[in-house]
């Protein structure tokens, strides 16, 4: 019996490896902060307010924003306290409460990206190696849209690392398109890229493992809901969650990837 408990005592605690990233931004406590991570906009009257992980789901955030009324997200607080996205147009946020009713996916609280609406942080980065992972859902989607990642500053998708469309599921900044049908289910995507070399998973499978001679430094801003050059075809859908790693790794991929999933409930 005291054998038993000893092992018991003495069990390592595997450690969070989202410890160790660059930003996070999601509604669901991950495990890295207690304070405000959202702003929101109640439609009634423009009133603004922050919240936590624990107010989003005990009633707090509907209450503020009414019944019958719309909230959207002014800005996204990112849980490292590194690098927030917001918006200031009205019209281009993306919705947190609708109808009075906090937006679930899976039963969690999620964002929902529709009619163009985007987040996008105000800092231009440039990262020679880069991991995203995201935690979304498309509803529908058009050959370029994306939910995640680098969106480009000179007009082009040279420099961008984002998250691919569902109908290519790549993440190569948008050089080659892809044959595979759409999948909108919901799904942890996995990309990391080390120099020119980019690794793509989804869930915990393996889609694309390429060499992108044109793929370059990832340059420009982060961005959630439209993040190719210019803003245009925005995704469509719904995201629980959106993490950076400011290195490669692929390494690590299935301890992120079954962390991720522990707490989202993915597959």
């Amino acid at each position: 019996m005291n054998n038993r408990l000893m092992l018991r005592r003495t069990q390592a605690v595997a450690p969070n490896p989202l410890l160790t990233l660059t930003s996070a931004f999601s509604l669901v406590d991950v495990g890295l902060t207690s304070s405000n991570i959202v702003t929101v906009r109640r439609l009634s009257d423009n009133a603004t307010q922050n919240f936590t992980t624990d107010e989003i789901t005990n009633g707090t955030l509907t209450t503020f924003v009414g019944v019958s009324n719309d909230g959207k997200v002014e800005r996204m607080i990112d849980h490292q306290g590194n690098y927030d996205v917001f918006n200031i147009v009205t019209t281009l946020q993306p919705l947190i409460v609708e109808n009075g009713n906090l937006i679930l996916e899976n039963g969690l609280p999620a964002l929902k990206f529709q009619d163009d609406s985007y987040l996008e942080n105000g800092i231009l980065l440039d990262y020679p190696d880069l991991t995203i992972v995201t935690v979304n859902r498309s509803i529908s989607n058009t050959a370029n849209s994306r939910a995640f990642g680098i969106r480009s500053t000179n007009g082009s998708n040279r420099n961008t690392f984002a998250q691919a469309s569902d109908n290519s599921l790549r993440y190569d900044g948008g050089f080659s398109s892809g044959s595979i049908s759409p999948n909108k289910a919901l799904k942890i995507r996995f990309s990391s890229k080390e120099g020119t070399q980019v690794y793509d998973y989804l869930d915990s499978t393996e889609n694309i493992n390429n060499t992108v001679n044109t793929l370059n430094n990832a340059n420009g801003y982060i961005n959630l809901g439209g993040p190719q050059a210019n803003l245009t075809q925005r995704f469509d859908g719904v995201i629980l969650g959106a993490f950076i790693w400011e290195t490669n790794k692929i390494n690590d991929r299935v301890e992120i990837t079954n962390y991720i999933n522990s707490l989202f409930n993915v597959y």
